[in-house]
């Protein structure tokens, strides 16, 4: 009888024992359950800090180069404002207007000889530019008015576009 009630109580325990680790399970898998969807709002929040991240380094990379961009100008412009200070030594000093002196250019030279044209290239040596006669320049046959018309114009004389704004408008409903 003793082994009977040993195993019965036996028997009892894992019963026991079953129904604990069975409501284990059942309360595991409901916390499973529950978790997911915050699983997949953490995933969702990682992949976002990650493009950030990304992001974010794209723009240091930028910044960076912007800033080696900056310096490379800074050093550029330094170099020039010490050029630009050495000239002016050197101006101050006498040495580079000696040179100048030395090639007997008139500037107004052109000027007497050609008192309506300038020069384009400044350098002195016949590249100017001479206008022409009103009476050579092309005026164009279609001048647009403030209407928005048309209105021809005589291309030999210039006096004659009086005559041709005085004429009434084609479309007088316009007025």
């Amino acid at each position: 009888m003793s082994n009977r009630l040993s195993s019965k109580r036996a028997w009892q325990k894992k019963q026991c024992y079953k129904i604990y680790l069975e409501t284990q399970r059942k309360s595991l898998e409901n916390a499973i359950a529950g978790l997911k969807p915050e699983l997949g709002c953490c995933r969702n929040q990682k992949q976002l800090l990650e493009q950030e991240q990304l992001k974010l380094r794209q723009r240091m990379e930028i910044i960076q180069k912007e800033n080696m961009l900056k310096d490379a100008e800074i050093e550029m412009n330094k170099s020039e404002v010490n050029r630009l200070r050495e000239c002016c030594v050197m101006m101050q000093q006498g040495l580079l207007q000696a040179p100048l002196l030395s090639c007997n250019i008139d500037p107004m030279q052109h000027w007497y000889n050609h008192p309506n044209s300038y020069q384009v290239a400044g350098n002195g040596v016949g590249t100017s530019y001479i206008p022409a006669e009103p009476s050579h320049m092309w005026i164009p046959d279609a001048v647009p008015n403030m209407h928005g018309m048309n209105m021809n114009l005589p291309n030999h004389y210039i006096g004659s576009m009086i005559n041709d704004i005085s004429r009434p408008f084609p479309n007088s409903d316009l007025n």
